[in-house]
C-alpha cells in the first residue's frame, strides 16, 4: 500500500513539475485519466506540449502513458496542435507514437494534412503524406 502511494506521489510530482516549469501550474491537483488529464483550460499536457513544439515534453507525456490522439477540451488532438503551430519535430514524435494522421479535429474539422497544406508547410505536408502511406 505504501509503495503504491509513493509511486502515485512520484507521478503527480512529475506532472506538477511540467506544469510549473511551463508556467501552467495550478493550486489544486485533480487527477484525471493519468497522463491524459486536463491541466488547465481544457488542455492536456500532451496537447500543450505539442502546441508549443516542446519535443522533450511530448516525449515525456507519451512515456507517461498519454494517448497520442486524446483531444483536448476544444476538440483538437495533439497532432493537430503540433501541425497548427508548424512544429515538425513534435508532429514526427506523435506520428512515431501512433497518432492517427487522418484524424480530423472537432475544433475546425480539418485534418492535419489540410492544415499543413493551407499553411504551405511543405516539410509537414511531406511528413504527413509519408505517414498516411504507411497506414
Amino acid at each position: 500500500m505504501l509503495a503504491a502511494f509513493i509511486a502515485l506521489t512520484h507521478a503527480q510530482a512529475r506532472v506538477l513539475h511540467y506544469e510549473a516549469s511551463t508556467g501552467h501550474a495550478r493550486q489544486s491537483w485533480c487527477p484525471r485519466a493519468g497522463a491524459d488529464r486536463y491541466i488547465d483550460d481544457g488542455w492536456t499536457a500532451l496537447s500543450r506540449a505539442a502546441a508549443l513544439g516542446d519535443e522533450a515534453a511530448v516525449a515525456r507525456s507519451l512515456e507517461e502513458g498519454a494517448l497520442p490522439d486524446m483531444p483536448d477540451g476544444s476538440g483538437y488532438a495533439p497532432l493537430a496542435r503540433a501541425v497548427h503551430g508548424g512544429h515538425f519535430n513534435a508532429a514526427r514524435a506523435l506520428l512515431k507514437a501512433g497518432a492517427w494522421v487522418h484524424l480530423t479535429s472537432s475544433g475546425d474539422g480539418a485534418s492535419p494534412l489540410e492544415v499543413a497544406a493551407r499553411a504551405g508547410d511543405t516539410r509537414l505536408v511531406q511528413l504527413l503524406l509519408n505517414a498516411s502511406a504507411k497506414k
